[in-house]
Parts: C-alpha cells; sequence; structure tokens
C-alpha cells in the first residue's frame, strides 16, 4: 500500500503536536505515512506507510485516537530518524466501518 491507495482519505497533513485538532469526532480510518516520497523497507518490498488504523466503539472518534498517538516514543523516533510524517484520514458512518 501507498499514498495513491489511500483515495477518498483527506490530504495529507503534517503530523504535528496539534494536527489532531483538525481532525473529525467522527468515526473513522487514518493512515500515518511518510512524507517527501520516502519510503521504508518492509517484509516484502518498500512502502511510504507506517501505520494504519482505524477508531473503536466509545474512542471519540478521529481526533480522539489521534490525540492518543500524539505522545508516541516511536513516531517522534521515525520522525527524528527518517522525516516528515503525515496523516490522512477517511470519516465512515460506524465504528464498524471503520474497520473495512
Amino acid at each position: 500500500m501507498n499514498a495513491v491507495e489511500t483515495q477518498n482519505f483527506s490530504a495529507p497533513t503534517r503530523w504535528t503536536g496539534s494536527v489532531f485538532k483538525r481532525a473529525p469526532a467522527s468515526p473513522g480510518a487514518y493512515v500515518l505515512q511518510l512524507g517527501q516520497g520516502r519510503s521504508i523497507h518492509r517484509l516484502k518490498g518498500e512502502s511510504d506507510i507506517i501505520y494504519v488504523g482505524s477508531t473503536a466503539r466509545g474512542s471519540g472518534g478521529l481526533k480522539q485516537r489521534l490525540r492518543s498517538h500524539n505522545k508516541s516514543r516511536l513516531l517522534n523516533l521515525i520522525k527524528t530518524e527518517i522525516g516528515k510524517i503525515e496523516v490522512s484520514w477517511k470519516v465512515v458512518a460506524t465504528h464498524e466501518s471503520a474497520l473495512f
């Protein structure tokens, strides 16, 4: 999976300490990816995708889920070692549909 396969997601937004404030409180799925056309090695091939996640029932939606990643040591390490991180999201009707 790479950025061109994230159709119907919002435009990539630079991951900052306050990006979650712009995210909707609706259920949805999100993608954390490397910016600037960079990629990381995977078990099979390479990808710019770092993480794909979704909201869970009672989680408070995308805003709350992204806020929970705000202090992630791993994301801070990736940002320091590799470079810019971007996030995109897709709003869906229910938390269950965010899983698909």
